[in-house]
């Protein structure tokens, strides 16, 4: 493996990630994102990364929530998830590939990408069916948003870099 291939989250990321699943029951995934602009498809080339896990003794369901992540929540909603995940490309004003754990009650100061919904509705929507539901919300920085071009580099390593830290925090 080479190594742009995988680029792991920092450690307190890690950390904070993996000590947030820890009581996991069920993860519902969902993936917020444009495969027609570049960066933006980062939450989908997640979610093909964890296809091979789900249903392998990890809790993990996933969800394609593209340009309206709406349309997922009635199956999030009667799935009752512990645990929320949604993944999206954010302006962060950082590097390329930075990932960042957002607060979901704090998602107006960070700018989304290709959904006129915003996500802060989404997860309230989600949340009031599942109240014992916890939202988790990464952001990973685009370098790219051009039509139809595919992940840049440090992106796509962001990517494999989430989904191994998924599966480790939901092997913990």
């Amino acid at each position: 493996m080479d190594p742009i291939s995988r680029l792991p989250l920092p450690l307190p990321l890690q950390q904070n990630l993996t000590a947030q699943l820890l009581q996991a029951r069920d993860v519902a995934v969902l993936a917020v994102g444009s495969d027609l602009y570049g960066d933006d498809a980062v939450a989908l080339r997640i979610v093909e990364l964890l296809e091979p896990h789900v249903g392998d003794g990890k809790p993990i369901h996933t969800f394609i929530g593209a340009a309206a992540p709406e349309n997922c929540t009635g199956p999030i909603r009667r799935l009752k998830p512990s645990h929320l995940i949604v993944i999206d490309a954010a302006d962060l004003g950082k590097p390329a590939g930075t990932t960042e754990l957002l607060d979901p009650e704090r998602l107006t100061g960070v700018t989304f990408c290709t959904h006129s919904l915003p996500l802060n509705v989404v997860i309230d929507y989600i949340l009031k069916a599942c109240p014992e539901c916890k939202a988790i919300v990464l952001g990973v920085q685009p370098e790219q948003l051009g039509f139809e071009k595919p992940l840049s580099p440090p992106v796509e390593a962001a990517a494999r870099g989430i989904a191994d830290a998924l599966v480790k925090a939901l092997s913990a």
